[in-house]
């Protein structure tokens, strides 16, 4: 794996070098062919952006305050 293969928004991936087996070779969205051999052949206006609420699974464990950011004793 390797990040400039890769189409999307960051500019690091945390699977740089690992070895992957398999690879999706065509992208499908509402019947419609959007990727078709690596090749972005999608027409330009037809997605839509659907609307939603944060996912639970990306809200903090915990809240983080000063002293669960520095807790005392850490080296900061």
């Amino acid at each position: 794996m390797s990040q400039d293969i890769l189409h999307h928004g960051p500019d690091y991936t945390p699977y740089e070098g690992f070895r992957v087996t398999g690879w999706p070779v065509t992208t499908l969205v509402r019947g419609e062919v959007v990727v078709a051999d690596g090749k972005l052949v999608g027409r330009k206006g037809a997605g839509q952006h659907l609307a939603r609420d944060a996912s639970l699974f990306a809200a903090p464990i915990r809240p983080v305050t000063a002293s669960t950011r520095h807790p005392a004793g850490a080296a900061s």
